[in-house]
This record gives structure tokens, C-alpha cells and sequence, in this order.
């Protein structure tokens, strides 16, 4: 293995789940009672802090069992998961969503923007069969998934129950259709 050369540049690229960027701070917020500009600013100084540590992409989960934090989107469903026992302490995460586009602009739009103004790069992740607790085991947290297994049962992986098999096209061309939707929203 070459050593690297002091001209090499390093990248330091944290990947966050679907909560773990926003979600405590936008929580808090809520909390306290700050209105949407407020919350858009809060977003805003996540990544102004990731700026400053020398953090030059930040990737941030956008796609988890067809459900994403743009609230309007045809291709997945809004993170709603209600009074779930298994995600306690979200349930208001859609009305802190909700909040946040009301100033204008969406989650990923804030994140992406600011990335940019900090010329950091911004990755839009996507879990393709995300094997977390409830993923498949609760269908009211998958309520697209259990949609498509319904429809196509032949879709869903045996072995796995709530996972998807990509062999199938149906499949592919429902992820590629998040994406495309995503990257036409977005820039």
C-alpha cells in the first residue's frame, strides 16, 4: 500500500440515518416552541457546524423502506410513524416536517443549499432493504412495502420478511422512480 502524498486530499464523510442529522435538534426546537424559519435556521447550523469541523460531505439517509422526509413526494411515503412502540419520541417528527416546509423550502432543500453554500457536497442515501428494527416486522411503519408485497407477493424475499427481491423489475423501476423524482426536486 503507497503512503498518501501531503497533497492528497482526505474526505471525511459522516452517513446518517434517516433521523440521526435532523431529528434531535428539530425535536428540541419543537419543543421550545420556534416557529419554521427558526427550525430552517436550526437545520442550517447543523450543517454550518459540519462546515467547521473540516466535514466536506455530509450523506444523509432520504430513502428507507419507500418512506422520506419530503413530505411532498409521489414515489415514497412521508415519515409518519405515528405512536409507534418501536420509534418512541417520533411520533412528531411529520408535524415537525410539516413545520419545517412551511418555511419554504423542504429538509433535503435546507441540507442540500447550505452544503452547497459551504461547498460541501451533499449524497442523498437510499436503503434499499433496511433490515432495522420494525422494517419488516410492523407493516404499519412500511405501510408502501406491504402496498407492493400485497399487490406483487412474488416481490417480497422470503428469508426476509418486509424485504424486497430487486430481481423483480416492478421493483427497480419503483426505486428509480424515487430517484428520478428526487433528483428533478432537487439539484
Amino acid at each position: 500500500m503507497k503512503p498518501r502524498s501531503e497533497t492528497t486530499r482526505r474526505r471525511i464523510i459522516p452517513n446518517y440515518d434517516p433521523h440521526a442529522l435532523w431529528a434531535p435538534v428539530l425535536n428540541r426546537g419543537h419543543q421550545e416552541g420556534q416557529d419554521a424559519v427558526a427550525l430552517a435556521t436550526l437545520l442550517e447550523t447543523v450543517v454550518d457546524e459540519h462546515a467547521l469541523a473540516g466535514i466536506d460531505t455530509i450523506a444523509q439517509c432520504v430513502f428507507e423502506g419507500f418512506r422520506t422526509p419530503q413530505l411532498v413526494c409521489a414515489t415514497a411515503d412521508p415519515y409518519d410513524v405515528g405512536n409507534h412502540h418501536i420509534i418512541e419520541g417520533s411520533a412528531n417528527l411529520i408535524e415537525i416536517l410539516r413545520k419545517v416546509e412551511s418555511s419554504g423550502r423542504n429538509l433535503v432543500q435546507i441540507l442540500l443549499e447550505r452544503c452547497h453554500e459551504h461547498s460541501m457536497m451533499f449524497l442523498a442515501g437510499l436503503r434499499m432493504n433496511d433490515r432495522h428494527a420494525g422494517s419488516g416486522q410492523s407493516w404499519d411503519l412500511w405501510p408502501r412495502v406491504q402496498r407492493m408485497v400485497d399487490d406483487h407477493p412474488e416481490w417480497e424475499l422470503a428469508e426476509f420478511r418486509g424485504g424486497l427481491d430487486y430481481k423483480h423489475e416492478g421493483v427497480r423501476e419503483a426505486v428509480l422512480a424515487f430517484i428520478a423524482e428526487t433528483l428533478e426536486t432537487h439539484d
